[in-house]
């Protein structure tokens, strides 16, 4: 049972005398488990700070116009902050199984250089909530991707590194 949960220096902080019970996929980002009623986080960090260090929930999967709340210098889609909610104090963020929280950790202004998308990201990483512990499946389960509506979970047994 955990109270928060960090990867990459990003850190999720869960709703105040709240633990969730949370593991890591295969690719070292985190699942939560909802024990019903939504998971809450109060707090995602480093902070949302004037169009840096953002973060999205089911982010739409590309679809035109996309538009994101990442960071406002990416190269992609459009910035829309009315994307992004910061979770407020006293309202935390309330996630329901099948919701993925993907976040970003912004470079400092110079570090990133015309507007490329690869270096204005330092870190980045996704908080994915369930309604059962993926691991009951398998051992080594993949998490789903953070875009898009696609949330199937794939074991790494099923993998046939051979195939590629």
């Amino acid at each position: 049972m955990e109270r928060r949960v960090s990867q990459c220096g990003l850190l999720f902080t869960f709703t105040l005398n709240t633990t969730y019970s949370c593991g890591q996929f295969v690719d070292g980002t985190f699942w939560v488990i909802d024990p019903g009623g939504g998971v809450g986080v109060s707090a995602i960090s480093p902070a949302y700070s004037g169009q840096r260090h953002g973060y999205m929930v089911n982010n739409n999967g590309g679809r035109i116009p996309w538009v994101q709340s990442l960071d406002s210098r990416l190269n992609v889609g459009g910035w829309n902050p009315v994307t992004f909610t910061a979770p407020p104090a006293l309202s935390p963020l309330i996630l329901t199984p099948g919701d993925v929280l993907f976040k970003i950790e912004s470079t400092s202004y110079s570090a990133c250089l015309g507007n490329n998308s690869v270096t204005c990201i330092k870190d980045n990483t996704a908080l994915t909530v369930l309604g059962v512990d993926p691991t009951i499946a398998c051992d080594e389960p993949f998490r789903p991707t953070w875009n898009g509506n696609s949330r199937t979970i794939y074991c790494w047994d099923d993998v046939d590194i051979a195939a590629q």
